[in-house]
């Protein structure tokens, strides 16, 4: 069972998730059809920063798994070398 604080970091990072997705949604899929002078144009970064933005995400947890997933193979290996 979950202690309190697991569910509290769960629901944190639940939420953040969504923040992130609901401003990505309307970033990409919601203002290419409003005016570029339009106030709303100021809270969100530049068009063209809404593929790269993704995509080095992408590349920067895959390279963390990759590195994650070595060190371990890596650890398992010398441990059943000493053995």
């Amino acid at each position: 069972m979950a202690t309190g604080l697991d569910q509290l970091v769960g629901m944190g990072l639940v939420g953040v998730s969504a923040v992130v997705f609901i401003y990505y949604s309307v970033w990409v899929l919601v203002l290419p059809f409003v005016d570029e002078l339009h106030p709303l144009q100021s809270l969100f970064l530049p068009r063209d920063l809404a593929l790269l933005v993704p995509a080095a995400a992408l590349l920067l947890v895959s390279a963390g798994l990759g590195l994650f997933m070595m060190a371990v193979r890596w650890k398992n290996h010398r441990s059943k070398k000493s053995a």
